[in-house]
């Protein structure tokens, strides 16, 4: 079986390891694909190479679509196309094991809710203060395919910088997280490779 984890760029690699230990056996394979919040070009790339056993991994339902409609749209695919898929945020999806029709009927049960089907189920506020402080600068959604061509020399910084549309400190800033992010990655999955 293969494991998809899907990674949105400003999300904690970390939260994906209660879930992995859940339902990871001694021989599956881990693959990672990691993008900016506002894309979902890796997401679709998975879709569309998914076998019968291979499971998707997300955060949260937000790693699915920017919109309600996208949302449900992509939880109704997976339902109808009887692939798996856990949402950290939702234990149930894993929890109970990873069975077809376990899975399925969970994700039914949050598709509904999603849509509104089922007012008793409350989704509990954040508690965070969401006006403190400067909102944080996210990639652009060209950032992968431009890194891989600066740091392939094929374009320079100056020019990295005028694609992206950025100042030059939030750049630096982007680019010192973006390769903070990739260390913390290949750490990672380094680490369920020898596990």
């Amino acid at each position: 079986m293969k494991i998809y984890l899907y990674i949105k760029s400003t999300e904690d690699i970390e939260l994906f390891d209660p879930v992995i230990d859940a339902v990871r056996s001694k021989d599956d394979e881990i693959y990672m694909s990691v993008e900016g919040r506002r894309i979902f070009r890796e997401l679709d790339s998975i879709v569309s190479d998914l076998l019968p056993d291979d499971v998707v991994i997300v955060s949260s339902l937000t790693s699915l679509g920017l919109t309600d409609a996208d949302i449900a749209n992509r939880l109704d695919w997976f339902i109808s196309h009887m692939h798996k898929l856990v949402i950290c945020s939702y234990p149930g999806t894993y929890q109970y094991g990873l069975s077809q029709p376990v899975n399925q009927a969970v994700l039914t049960t949050i598709l509904q809710a999603h849509l509104g089907a089922n007012r008793n189920i409350v989704q509990m506020p954040k508690n965070r203060r969401s006006n403190s402080g400067r909102s944080k600068t996210i990639f652009p959604d060209n950032w992968e395919e431009l890194y891989q061509r600066w740091s392939e020399k094929e374009i320079s910084s100056k020019e990295f910088l005028t694609a992206t549309g950025l100042k030059k400190a939030t750049f630096y800033n982007l680019l010192a997280e973006y390769k903070s992010q990739q260390a913390a990655i290949q750490k990672y999955m380094q680490r369920h490779k020898e596990a």
